[in-house]
């Protein structure tokens, strides 16, 4: 496990990437020995070695093999693969920015690499990383596996240039974030490359791209004074009316409330390890209904987020946007003896809901939740959950008053959240 991956950061230039905007097409490793090139070489931060550019893959239609000198940065360890770091000299967005900036912006990524690798060298099986700075690109970050014959040769990242115009605050959390979370993509790969490309189903950005986003947030959470949210692309924007397989990057929650619980980082990759892509959202929910990581903490997920308190630390919270508005009471108005059942459309699975109950003074009720769901109440105003599996008894005193509940359904299929109340006094 050990022999993953080591912390060797190369600048150099990054070979077979082509522009939207069709800049910088032409593939550029060796910048040459020219005037303008030689100004446009990186500097040297630590010490010279030769390399050899990996041959990349198409990014945009070029595909080029590239060779040249190289400086090499940071300690060698005795890991025997290569986390390799690469940018444009002549791409025109790193040049306009200038030296200085060019420096900031290295530190700024490599300092994120060097970060992650304490908690991403753990896992996987050994592979090549090899990462490239690129001026403009459609997206923070982009990864991709190098295959062959169904085995990871290497693994390719694109990582988007921290925009010298924009708040340095913002794109460089931004940029740190990519940097880390396409890293993460990598150790998917070289883990578990069957369970990526296997079924067919194209939901799978749930646990793609949220356990990405879940460790590029438990290394640079996000802090409440740097708003950087939007497209539904990190955990504060968790949809609880859609069920957790159906999410995409903010499916990120749910794992941050694993480890709120105790579960530790390295369990939710021993999941990611084994997974498989399957051929339907159906699939995938049958997947975790069976599994207890999911089944067992669904419930406390769906107080947690009712509640917002669900954590990046102790001290960062993860507020969430998307919060259930407290909605109105069913009022109970039965005689003595008298049955109803609350009203409401069955839970999907992996999803939750909240309900309110309003009850007369000076009476007593039975609830009863219904069988086979997991559910809790509690006084409104309190802060205590209470799950509850059976029948019991609620009596108001000289005022009336509200119970809510929360139902979570743990299964592949609609659960019903309809409780069967009875007035007995």
């Amino acid at each position: 496990m050990a022999a993953f991956l080591s912390r060797i950061l190369t600048f150099a230039a990054l070979a077979a990437i082509a522009f939207a905007d069709g800049e910088d097409k032409a593939p550029l490793c060796d910048p040459g020995d020219g005037p303008d090139a030689v100004a446009l070489r990186p500097r040297l931060l630590r010490r010279a070695d030769s390399f050899t550019c990996p041959v990349f893959r198409s990014w945009g239609g070029v595909t080029d093999t590239c060779s040249g000198d190289a400086i090499v940065w940071n300690n060698r360890t005795t890991l025997n693969k290569h986390v390799t770091l690469y940018y444009l000299p002549h791409d025109k967005v790193i040049v306009n920015s200038g030296a200085a900036y060019l420096k900031t912006a290295i530190d700024l990524i490599a300092g994120s690499l060097d970060t992650g690798m304490p908690l991403y060298q753990q896992w996987g099986a050994g592979t090549n990383i090899y990462f490239g700075i690129v001026g403009d690109h459609d997206a923070y970050g982009s990864a991709r596996p190098e295959q062959e014959n169904e085995k990871l040769k290497h693994c390719e990242v694109v990582v988007r240039y921290p925009d010298p115009t924009a708040p340095q605050s913002e794109i460089s959390l931004r940029t740190t974030k990519a940097a880390v979370h396409e890293f993460y993509h990598c150790v998917q790969y070289a883990q578990n490359l069957k369970g990526r490309n296997s079924g067919s189903s194209e939901r799978r950005s749930w646990w793609m791209e949220g356990t990405a986003r879940f460790f590029d947030g438990v290394i640079f959470p996000i802090p409440a004074n740097i708003n950087i949210l939007g497209r539904g692309a990190f955990p504060e924007e968790y949809n609880p009316s859609v069920s957790l397989v159906e999410q995409s990057y903010e499916a990120a929650l749910f794992w941050h409330y694993l480890v709120q619980t105790g579960i530790k980082p390295s369990e939710v990759n021993a999941w990611v390890a084994t997974k498989l892509g399957r051929n339907s959202v159906k699939e995938d929910l049958v997947d975790i209904e069976g599994t207890p990581l999911f089944a067992n903490n669904w419930l406390g997920f769906a107080q947690a987020f009712v509640d917002n308190k669900i954590n990046y630390t102790a001290s960062i919270p993860i507020p969430i946007v998307n919060r259930i508005a407290a909605p109105s009471p069913l009022q109970v108005s039965l005689s003595v003896g008298g049955k109803m059942n609350t009203t409401g459309s069955d839970v999907a699975g992996f999803t939750f809901n909240l309900r309110r109950v309003a009850f007369p003074a000076s009476t007593v009720h039975s609830l009863e939740p219904p069988k086979g769901t997991p559910c809790s109440v509690r006084l409104v105003g309190d802060s205590a959950w209470r799950p509850v599996s059976s029948a019991f008894n609620f009596t108001t005193n000289s005022e009336a008053a509200q119970v809510e509940v929360v139902c979570a359904c743990n299964k592949s299929v609609a659960c019903s959240s309809r409780f069967l109340i009875e007035r007995s006094r």
